[in-house]
């Protein structure tokens, strides 16, 4: 961990990106399966 080594750095920026994006994702599609379901909802009443 001392030693500066430019690959392990990259290794880490990159699992921490993905991770970062999987969750940004995963609560993006939940939100939007959620509004989806709501807006069917709302055209099953309307019709």
């Amino acid at each position: 961990m001392a030693q500066k080594n430019p690959n392990f750095l990259l290794k880490r920026a990159v699992f921490f990106y993905l991770t970062n994006f999987m969750h940004v994702f995963c609560c993006f599609f939940c939100k939007n399966t959620y509004l989806r379901s709501v807006f069917m909802t709302k055209l099953i009443f309307i019709y």
